[in-house]
């Protein structure tokens, strides 16, 4: 996943990805991203929401904000299923 922001990234990528945004509406969740992208995407809607609402106060807030729940429950349902699954090997 990689996503385009107005301006150059400042810091190291975050996650697996190189996140630059340019949009006022955050990406669809398709289901094929991975936890680490997820993670991202996560980190990605913080600093949409913090740093570029106050250079562009058209981006929808809430929509960000739901997108960065989405990612964290999205990966916390994924870790819970893999700990699921790990937890069944041990005990066969």
């Amino acid at each position: 996943m990689i996503i385009y922001v107005n301006r150059p990234p400042v810091g190291p990528p975050i996650g697996t990805a190189t996140i630059f945004y340019r949009e006022i509406r955050p990406p669809p969740i398709t289901g094929e991203e991975s936890r680490a992208e997820l993670r991202a995407g996560a980190r990605l809607a913080y600093r949409v929401t913090r740093e570029f609402y106050e250079t562009n106060p058209e981006i929808n807030r809430g929509a960000w904000n739901h997108y960065a729940m989405r990612c964290m429950a999205k990966g916390m349902g994924m870790a819970m299923r893999e700990a699921y699954e790990n937890s069944n090997r041990r005990q066969n």
